[in-house]
């Protein structure tokens, strides 16, 4: 009942030109979410409740949440999460 709209992580992370690299890339398992979106990283879990935000460009190892700083764009984010789960 979905369309498939997806692409191959594994090509992208190889670099072997599969889109735009601010494309999004959403995924999900059990209760916990995830929206990449440029050098952004939102991290959503329902159990527990917690949202963390990255910026991936300074700080590519997910080594410090920026969520309390940077309110708008995790508002952002989560919408087009929210987005994404109503398709």
């Amino acid at each position: 009942d979905r369309v498939s709209d997806g692409v191959d992580v594994l090509a992208r992370a190889r670099g072997e030109g599969v889109g735009r690299a601010d494309d999004a890339i959403f995924w999900r398992s059990g209760h916990y979410r995830a929206l990449r979106v440029g050098d952004w990283k939102l991290q959503v879990a329902a159990r527990p409740q917690r949202t963390w935000l990255f910026d991936l460009a300074s700080d590519p190892t997910e080594a410090r949440d920026v969520s309390g700083e940077q309110p708008g764009k995790v508002a952002e984010l989560a919408e087009r999460l929210a987005a994404l789960e109503r398709e």
